[in-house]
């Protein structure tokens, strides 16, 4: 899968916005999705906010998604990430500033790095 080398991209879930926000269900994937998720792309990370009303899942980056996101500074970084890595979700994690800053603190932790160590010889 080639990255997206934008972080302005629409979001492919829960595109439909209802009538009150009463009336909106969270975005919430079937057991069978996750399972095709995990099959696809490996690991699976779900974010829900504290107050339950948002959630998302997204994959773990690749090394291409790292390098677009390492050229990018600020909340750039995490829209990159986001936008290569997310598989489902409600779109008021990335539109809502402080739903974006929550999710955008955690993003680190999807990021997979062996760690060993260098031994001159």
């Amino acid at each position: 899968m080639e990255p997206k080398n934008t972080a302005k991209t629409s979001a492919p879930a829960n595109t439909a916005a209802p009538a009150t926000e009463a009336a909106r269900k969270r975005f919430t994937p079937t057991a069978e999705q996750i399972a095709e998720w995990k099959k696809k792309h490996g690991d699976v990370f779900a974010f829900e906010t504290e107050d339950g009303k948002y959630a998302c899942y997204l994959r773990r980056p690749n090394r291409q998604v790292v390098e677009m996101a390492s050229m990018q500074t600020g909340f750039k970084v995490s829209e990159v990430i986001l936008d290569n890595c997310w598989l489902g979700g409600d779109n008021e994690l990335r539109t809502v500033d402080r739903y974006f800053i929550g999710l955008q603190r955690q993003i680190g932790e999807i990021i997979d790095v062996a760690t060993g160590t260098l031994k001159k010889l």
